[in-house]
């Protein structure tokens, strides 16, 4: 009973006080959106307001864009790269922003770039009550979500506050292979089973890019240490001047693994190389659990009969292939006529195998 009227006296006190909460922060938000946007006007970057909530204009704090076109012929140059900061750490830093910003300007780029300088993403009210809703992200992901990649400057790490730290996931979901690579901090950090199994502590932010599906990353540094600020401003430019979008298809999934060498040097292993891995070991399983029958004693006639149908084995594996590779030139010839899902597409190519497989055994 008392514990149930702790609740209700807490209740009407965060109502009562609610709306001056809400006043001060909007009034605070409007002040440090108002000293950015003014900074990024004198310095000539073109800034454009984006109004976080509908008819808020004078009202309420709004995110600010500034938009570096890439005058590439590279392919990269269909792809915009977003570099979403909050507006709280880009005020401390805004100058080396800036100059980067300008530096970038007057550089050919091989990538469209977009500064998007958030606007309430970060709430004062307990998370239990607002449900930690970064209101920037989600009004700039309602109007832009296509060929589109992004890398979100985040508070510091809680457990290793004193290091620049790359977040590559969150709830399950991880940036993909051809984006991390790319990545110009070091990861010193490569466990993705964490990541996978939801293990690692929840960012609302990224979140809402990976559920737009949107490639994305996190650079987790302290703005107020200038060591922070100069390594993950050199690591954006030297990101943006190098990015490329080549290896998207062929390396456009999150089933990867990668060891850090002395901090340093990357060894990855792609989905495909982990594919192989798997079979060339099932095989060797297969072949081990199996052979034992041929080597036990009184094991002549078994050898005799494999002797004479040996040939099967690698009739079976060359016929499972090319059933399989026509079955997926099939799936992929409907597809373009019905949308399938890859489910679908694999039960098509499964049921095809399994016809031919079976045809030419019982031939």
């Amino acid at each position: 009973m008392i514990l149930f009227n702790r609740k209700v006296i807490f209740l009407c006190f965060v109502f009562i006080l609610l709306p001056t909460l809400i006043l001060s922060q909007s009034s605070e938000g409007i002040i440090l959106s108002n000293n950015l946007f003014t900074s990024f006007e004198a310095a000539n970057l073109s800034p454009q307001m984006q109004q976080v909530i509908v008819g808020g204009a004078g009202q309420f704090p709004y995110s600010i864009l500034i938009s570096v076109n890439s005058n590439s012929t590279s392919v990269s140059k269909e792809y915009t790269l977003t570099i979403a900061i909050p507006q709280e750490i880009a005020l401390p830093i805004k100058e080396t922003l800036i100059s980067l910003i300008q530096e970038l300007s007057e550089t050919v780029l091989p990538v469209n770039v977009l500064f998007l300088f958030q606007a309430g993403e970060f709430s004062r009210l307990p998370e239990e009550y607002t449900n930690n809703i970064p209101y920037g992200t989600v009004a700039f992901l309602n109007k832009s979500t296509e060929n589109m990649a992004a890398v979100l400057l985040m508070p510091p790490s809680k457990t290793t506050p004193e290091e620049v730290s790359v977040v590559f996931g969150s709830e399950g979901n991880i940036t993909p292979q051809w984006l991390l690579k790319q990545t110009p901090i070091n990861l010193s950090f490569s466990s993705l089973i964490t990541y996978r199994l939801n293990l690692n502590p929840r960012d609302s932010r990224i979140s809402y890019f990976f559920k737009q599906g949107i490639p994305s990353f996190g650079i987790q540094f302290d703005p107020a240490n200038n060591q922070h600020i100069k390594t993950v401003c050199e690591g954006l430019k030297t990101l943006i001047l190098n990015f490329s979008v080549e290896e998207k298809d062929l390396e456009n999934n999150s089933n990867y693994i990668f060891f850090s060498f002395l901090n340093s040097k990357n060894i990855w292993i792609s989905e495909r190389t982990l594919l192989v891995i798997y079979l060339l070991i099932a095989t060797i399983v297969l072949f081990v659990a199996s052979g034992f029958s041929l080597f036990k004693k009184n094991a002549l006639s078994k050898q005799q009969d494999f002797l004479r149908i040996w040939y099967l084995i690698p009739i079976t594996i060359l016929v499972s292939s090319f059933s399989l590779y026509i079955g997926q030139l099939i799936a992929m010839g409907i597809n373009k006529h019905i949308p399938l899902s890859p489910f679908f597409i694999l039960s098509i190519k499964t049921f095809f195998s399994f016809l031919v497989v079976s045809f030419s055994f019982s031939i």
